[in-house]
């Protein structure tokens, strides 16, 4: 699960540069929510986990 926020978490670092070079468009706006989303679910999965 860390490792697979791990990736996500640079992916959505590599996304957001490509994107600002790139002039933000609506797709990658787009693609940068969704990995943004994805990295915050797996971590409240974790710290969730992590209590039990």
């Amino acid at each position: 699960m860390r490792k697979a926020r791990r990736i996500l978490t640079a992916l959505l670092i590599v996304n957001f540069f490509c994107g600002m070079q790139a002039g933000m468009k609506a797709e990658n706006l787009i693609l940068i929510l969704i990995n943004g989303l994805a990295v915050i679910i797996l971590a409240v999965a974790e710290i969730r986990r992590e209590r039990r």
